[in-house]
């Protein structure tokens, strides 16, 4: 991908972060970069189709910042993920953004959505088989899923209430919660 697509999907996911899926334009995007409109045309033909990359982009970034699952700090350094993300600009992850527009949002993007879902539940199940091996492979799932789904409503509820430090605070009872069982 070259500078100008990846400058165009960096703007693009800071106003979706910002205002959702219809929350931007192409011509804004334009504005902003200073470039012409038919640029951003040109990498991107479609809204939904940059939509789709914007999603694709944050996935692949999101799970290069995860790494090895198998550290016993592993759900920690996944907590600071989501954490440093709300307190470094005051947003919520473009999942938990874009989920309340599951049912208007472009079946592709959708998609992509649960893409980065499914990698997150799969990631953070492998983490929780780890960190309690006597668990089933099920009750590890159910874990995950619990926790991610979890975490992106404590992230929505901590940028509503300008407390990025709910976010930490949940998450932890939440794994405490879940490591009782």
């Amino acid at each position: 991908m070259n500078e100008t697509a990846q400058r165009i999907i960096t703007s693009a996911e800071a106003m979706i972060r910002e205002g959702g899926y219809y929350g931007f334009s192409f011509r804004q995007i334009a504005d902003e970069l200073s470039i012409k409109s038919a640029s951003v045309h040109y990498h991107f033909p479609t809204k939904e189709a940059l939509g789709s990359a914007v999603a694709e982009n944050y996935t692949e970034r999101f799970v290069q910042q995860l790494g090895d699952f198998s550290d016993q700090g592993a759900i920690q350094h996944y907590l600071g993920l989501f954490t440093a993300s709300l307190k470094n600009d005051g947003r919520a992850c473009l999942c938990g953004i874009l989920a309340g527009e599951a049912g208007k949002i472009p079946e592709s993007l959708r998609i992509a959505l649960q893409e980065f879902s499914q990698k997150n539940v799969t990631w953070l199940q492998g983490a929780f088989a780890q960190l309690h091996p006597q668990w089933t492979a099920e009750e590890c799932r159910k874990a995950a899923m619990i926790f991610f789904s979890s975490l992106e409503g404590a992230m929505v509820f901590a940028a509503l209430n300008n407390r990025p430090e709910h976010l930490t605070e949940i998450g932890e009872s939440l794994l405490q919660f879940l490591s009782k069982k």
